[in-house]
Order: C-alpha cells, then structure tokens, then sequence
C-alpha cells in the first residue's frame, strides 16, 4: 500500500505516457538557490504570505522533517510531521487525523 493510499481520499492513480504531458495548468514552481538557514526563513516568509489551504513540504530525511515541524509550530502554523521512522500504524492513524476540509 502507498502512502498516498493510507493518506488520500479516493486516491486516483494517472499513467502519462509523454513527459511533456505532466504539466498542470495553474501549478507553477520556483527555484532558488538558498542556504538551509535561508530556506527555512524563506518558507516562513513564502507561508505569510501566500494564500493557501494546505501544504506538503518533502524534505530528505526525518531529522529535517522534525525540525521543520518544530520550526512551522514555533512560528504558530498549523504542522503535521510524518516519516519514514513512523511505524505502519502510526503513518494510518496520522492521515486519519488530518482534516479534510477547506480550511487554512
């Protein structure tokens, strides 16, 4: 089972066949290059500002996961962590916690 199955409500799977067809119409990504002392304090600037409901960040390992979590929290925005280190179970009540409604 993947993870988007233990978090997703009615996950639905979409196979491209054409790399070029995998852009989405209103999704734009940015890059900068930042220090990871930056990063932290341009997400927080990136979270005021913007207008959102929800949010997943992807990091590379728990350790960060952790603390940007804590960081998120300190800076009072709503965080939920969830990682590798985290058993099955603990990954499934996780999702069932999370809320799925439309708020911020």
């Amino acid at each position: 089972m993947l993870l988007c199955d233990i978090c997703l409500f009615q996950p639905i799977e979409i196979y491209v066949d054409d790399e070029a067809k995998l852009k989405l119409r209103g999704l734009v990504q940015q890059y900068i290059k930042l220090s990871e002392l930056e990063k932290d304090r341009k997400l927080n600037d990136l979270l005021d500002a913007l207008d959102f409901k929800k949010v997943l960040i992807f990091v590379k390992s728990v350790n960060k996961a952790v603390q940007l979590s804590n960081l998120l929290v300190e800076c009072k925005f709503p965080s939920m962590c969830i990682h590798s280190a985290m058993s099955r179970e603990e990954r499934h009540v996780f999702c069932q916690s999370v809320p799925i409604d439309d708020e911020k």
